[in-house]
Order: structure tokens, then sequence, then C-alpha cells
């Protein structure tokens, strides 16, 4: 879901779209803000080490190298389909990169929950 909604916000939302960009940009000068790769990072390990915890994820997985992972994959994803698509393709990418993700990091005994998990997505509330 953290994938998902981060790749619906580059699409519809344009703030978020172009801090994208300048942070990719600076990062090609060695300039880059660390800062929004590292809050995403913890957030994602924050969520790894409650799955596992929880028995959603291998026992054996490390939260840090996983979420350091996760989100350099995404990063790859979404540049090359902002590069071949102008990412209008992102969403189906985004579930492709989890599709062959989550088989090898779910414990089997929880793999009739795959097509469940993959079709999870946050839904914004408009606030009135």
């Amino acid at each position: 879901m953290l994938c998902h909604e981060m790749a619906r916000q580059i699409i519809h939302d344009p703030v978020v779209r172009a801090g994208i960009r300048i942070t990719l940009e600076l990062s090609a000068d060695d300039q880059g803000p660390a800062d929004p790769y590292l809050d995403w990072i913890n957030s994602c390990e924050m969520l790894a080490r409650r799955a596992v915890e929880e028995g959603d994820l291998l026992a054996d997985i490390d939260p840090p190298r996983f979420a350091r992972f996760v989100i350099g994959a995404f990063t790859g994803v979404q540049t090359v389909s902002q590069v071949l698509t102008q990412r209008t393709d992102l969403e189906q990418r985004v579930d492709d990169m989890w599709g062959f993700l989550l088989p090898g990091v779910v414990p089997t005994a929880r793999h009739q929950d795959i097509a469940r998990i993959r079709r999870a997505r946050w839904t914004p509330v408009d606030a009135d």
C-alpha cells in the first residue's frame, strides 16, 4: 500500500511530482537531499519490522535491508515508467514489482493472501 500510495501521489499530485524530480536531479550531482529517502526507508523499515513480528514476512528478513531494497526498487520502477511511458503504467509496474517480490518474502503458509495483499490500496478521504 505504501508503494501504491506513493505512485498515486506521483501521478496525481504536482507538488509530489516536482519534489521527486528535484530530488532526482540534485542526486545526480551528489548534492541531493538524503532526507526524503531516509524518511521513506525508515517508514518502510517500521512496517517491515511489524510484518516480521506478525508473521507476514519471513522471519529471517532483515527489516533495514529489506526497506532499503524496496525503496530502491520502487525508485527504479517509477524512473523507468517515467522514461518509457510518462508514468502512465506506473500502477501496473508497481503491481508487477510486488508480484515478483511477495512470493519470495511472504511465508508459504500465507501465500493464499498474496492476491489480496496486491489489491490493497489506501483510499484518501476528502476533508470537508
